[in-house]
């Protein structure tokens, strides 16, 4: 459910494919469930290099249209044109939020509020210390490359993704 299409498609990975799976938690966190997700692992790796999903649900309209823009940043199925960590981390979301795109409730001590501003602070952090991170790690993850979709057939009728 994490992978990003360039790990599917067995292409060369780097720090896009890490962008790529904190936009799948981004969206996990917002709307409470995955962007790519089917009972059939093939359809749902097959939405996922192609970059189908959508924000359109209805638990989507309480959503910031900046966070929504994050989102579609993050996932993004050209690597060329993904957000990068540094972009992510200085996106508008992460330091503005206006009236129309965070309805304040009107109770002063609302723990629904609380709750989600801690998770939004916890999750604003976390990406903090993942772009920190980048820099320090160098992993080696030749060895993963084809292990997560051995369905050649399929990759191949994906050819108009790349």
């Amino acid at each position: 459910m994490f992978l990003a299409p360039e790990t599917i498609l067995d292409n060369p990975i780097g720090c896009p494919v890490d962008i790529w799976s904190g936009g799948v938690l981004l969206h996990l966190l917002v709307a409470g469930y995955p962007p790519f997700w089917h009972d059939n692992s093939e359809k749902m790796l097959l939405a996922a290099a192609r970059g189908q999903f959508s924000l359109s649900s209805p638990g989507w309209n309480k959503i910031s249209n900046s966070c929504k823009d994050l989102v579609k940043l993050m996932l993004t199925v050209q690597t060329s044109q993904r957000i990068t960590a540094v972009e992510a981390i200085r996106h508008p979301w992460f330091f503005k939020m206006s009236a129309l795109d965070s309805p304040r409730p009107r109770r002063k001590h609302s723990s629904a509020l609380s709750n989600s501003s801690r998770l939004t602070e916890k999750l604003k952090c976390t990406i903090s210390e993942m772009h920190s991170s980048l820099k320090l790690q160098r992993l080696s993850l030749d060895h993963l490359k084809g292990k997560f979709f051995p369905l050649y057939h399929s990759a191949m009728n994906l050819s108009e993704v790349r």
